[in-house]
């Protein structure tokens, strides 16, 4: 929604702006779903919710940081907008939600 408002007031925005706009609400629809299974109790889409919560902030954050690749601006707002992904990173971590999935012998 930013890179579209940002483009309507004339400001510069480039492919890789918008293919990220295209592709994380993608990504977020996949993340919902694995949230979905984990929560009726599936170990797989638990692990992959876990793997992904850590990947997608430091490719976030780590593909922004890099010179040119995008406004300031925009960088700043994404890597606002992944800190909850971190928060789940931790939690799915967590000896709570560990307990709740347990390793197969």
């Amino acid at each position: 929604m930013a890179v579209a408002v940002a483009a309507g007031g004339g400001h510069p925005v480039n492919t890789f702006m918008w293919v990220r706009a295209v592709l994380l609400p993608v990504v977020a629809v996949l993340v919902h779903r694995l949230t979905v299974s984990a929560s009726r109790g599936s170990r797989r889409a638990f692990e992959r919710l876990g793997a992904l919560a850590v990947v997608m902030p430091v490719a976030i954050i780590g593909v922004d940081a890099v010179p040119g690749v995008c406004p300031p601006w925009y960088a700043v707002a994404q890597t606002v907008c992944v800190l909850p992904v971190v928060r789940v990173a931790f939690l799915t971590r967590g000896s709570a939600l560990r307990a709740a999935f347990p390793k197969r012998p």
